[in-house]
């Protein structure tokens, strides 16, 4: 959304997890919540459990949402020798993509009195940056493919407070 003076202002969107199966009988993904009613009851109820958009899209144009499952090569940072680093801006052509693979969840977390949107690495429980992961794509999330944090669900989801 454009506003006065060519500000854009970001867009909030969610995604919602109905845990109890309110609105279709069994535990289910609420994607595109339209009535105002049901997205005050939803928002209020801790019974639903809201994924916030990234506002990233991985490889194949899916959006990204906070709990959701993704996989992508790591990259390394290569700093410029030239006697400077300019950090303003972001140039892909310092990053070279690792021979590995990296599996994780995303996560909002604050670190260091800075909160952003990060991920929570499968392989090492570690955590990257969105940076440190190229070629990222969705393959499920953390409550309808569970199955995807190889049986260490329960306690990641604990250790995560997601919940």
């Amino acid at each position: 959304m454009l506003l006065k003076g060519g500000m854009v202002m970001k867009i909030n969107k969610f995604k919602v997890w109905d845990t109890k199966g309110t609105y279709g009988g069994t535990p289910a993904m609420i994607e595109n919540i339209t009535n105002s009613d049901i997205a005050n009851d939803i928002w209020q109820d801790r019974s639903f459990i809201k994924m916030q958009y990234i506002g990233l899209n991985d490889y194949k144009g899916n959006e990204i949402y906070e709990g959701d499952i993704i996989k992508g090569n790591k990259q390394m940072y290569i700093p410029n020798w030239d006697g400077y680093q300019n950090t303003s801006q972001t140039n892909n052509e310092n990053y070279v993509e690792l021979d590995e693979e990296e599996i994780g969840i995303v996560v909002y977390q604050t670190i260091n009195f800075k909160t952003e949107f990060i991920i929570y690495s499968l392989n090492n429980k570690s955590i990257c940056t969105f940076k440190e992961i190229s070629n990222i794509e969705v393959i499920g999330n953390i409550h309808t493919t569970p199955e995807l944090m190889h049986g260490q669900a329960d306690h990641i989801l604990k250790e995560l407070s997601l919940t």
